[in-house]
């Protein structure tokens, strides 16, 4: 956070650039990036800068998430830092549009159900729909509250009950399953996919790239989707593109090939495509394509 604070826009945006490139070469066409490693309004704002700058040079898209609430700064209390948030910060991203969704992190050590609702209420008054990473290491309502107000989609869901899944379902919120973080930290209580999967509940695969979980390859997340998560390749395939696309909103654009959709495509240089998860740790992509137009060739 303190190295994030330091860097100027410049340095925040060729680090990013890199990191993006990367995941271009390896498929990815739309990227959700989000704030909350500033917990201020000036360094919070700057990240959304630079991802709206992003957005305008690459030949992909960029898709921006206000994580304000992503924890809160040492020399303010919580209660302080939530008005920031919803007095200050959240009306400044509203106003610039610089953010499609907002976030909050709900868990044991972070923000209740009941702030999280005070926070991303204030988001979505002011036009910016709420998302919610929750139930990573506790569940103390989180996935409750994202079925109830019908977020957009519900990270993490590891300590999900069944009952909730079943909410989540029926109120259409995606849940976002983030292989290379349960892997990275050795955690006690990996996602279950399956509950998710016999309520018919919409579930994407994520990379989470960040500082605890650094992976800049869907192909990877499918791997580990499959051999840690017992998903089958099909299943894994349609999370990381017609569920990302979903947790997104953007599933009448993207996701999936069909007419009148964008046109985005990969071409992979195999017969089977259950080899990205049978021949993993290499890159199956030989052509990315964005809108109809080639933007990697390998």
């Amino acid at each position: 956070m303190n190295m994030t604070r330091d860097s100027s826009e410049e340095e925040l945006y060729e680090s990013a650039y890199k990191r993006i490139y990367n995941m271009m070469c390896s498929g990815t066409t739309t990227v959700e990036s989000k704030s909350g490693y500033g917990l201020s309004l000036e360094h919070e704002i700057k990240m959304l800068k630079v991802n709206k700058v992003l957005h305008e040079n690459l030949p992909i898209d960029i898709i921006s998430t206000f994580l304000g609430a992503h924890g809160w700064p040492e020399d303010v209390s919580k209660d302080k830092y939530i008005d920031i948030l919803t007095e200050e910060m959240i009306s400044y991203v509203a106003e610039k549009n610089l953010a499609k969704f907002c976030d909050v992190w709900c868990d044991d050590g972070y923000y209740t159900a009941k702030e999280s609702e005070k926070i991303l209420k204030r988001a979505r008054d002011l036009g910016i729909e709420p998302r919610i990473h929750t139930d990573a290491y506790s569940y103390i309502g989180g996935s409750d509250l994202a079925a109830h107000m019908n977020f957009v989609s519900a990270d993490h869901l590891n300590y999900t009950p069944r009952e909730v899944i079943k909410k989540l379902s029926k109120a259409k919120v995606t849940g976002v399953l983030l292989p290379v973080t349960d892997f990275s930290v050795k955690h006690p209580k990996p996602f279950n996919p399956r509950p998710m999967i016999e309520e018919g509940m919409t579930i994407a695969l994520a990379t989470n790239c960040c500082p605890g979980a650094w992976s800049e390859s869907m192909q990877f997340v499918m791997m580990l989707a499959c051999r840690a998560h017992s998903m089958t390749p099909a299943e894994a395939l349609r999370a990381a593109t017609l569920g990302g696309a979903h947790a997104l909103s953007m599933e009448e654009e993207i996701g999936s090939l069909e007419v009148g959709k964008l046109g985005d495509m990969q071409i992979w240089n195999t017969s089977n495509y259950e080899d990205v998860v049978y021949k993993f740790g290499g890159n199956m992509v030989e052509k990315v394509i964005k809108r109809g137009k080639i933007i990697v060739r390998i």
